[in-house]
């Protein structure tokens, strides 16, 4: 029986995924799989033509959907957090002030 809330784990080329029966759930396991992507850090990478700092390369993403809703996270070479919604066209979720990117995704899901 499949659950209602499917969650994906994308490090480079491996890709992880896993059912949850509500969303707090899944949101959880979210949170805990974006706190553990946080502790690999990045190098800087120089192409000769463009340079990607470690805040610009994307170390996982990852994304719940369920109920019509495709949100995510994504976790960037230098340990911060951005928060999106969609999948094909990524719209950032704005951060109140002291509020995290995870937060900011529970209160977008209505999960808080």
């Amino acid at each position: 029986m499949r659950s209602e809330w499917q969650l994906e784990i994308r490090r480079g080329s491996a890709v992880e995924r896993s059912h949850h029966a509500g969303l707090g759930d899944g949101l959880d396991a979210l949170e805990a799989a974006a706190r553990a992507a946080r502790t690999e850090r990045r190098a800087p990478v120089d192409l000769r033509v463009r340079a990607y700092a470690p805040g610009d390369q994307v170390v996982a993403r990852i994304e719940i959907r369920g109920g019509g809703v495709r949100a995510g996270i994504d976790v960037n070479g230098d340990g911060s957090m951005t928060a999106h919604t969609g999948r094909i066209r990524r719209r950032p979720i704005a951060t109140g002030e002291r509020e995290t990117p995870l937060a900011a995704l529970r209160r977008t899901l209505g999960a808080d």
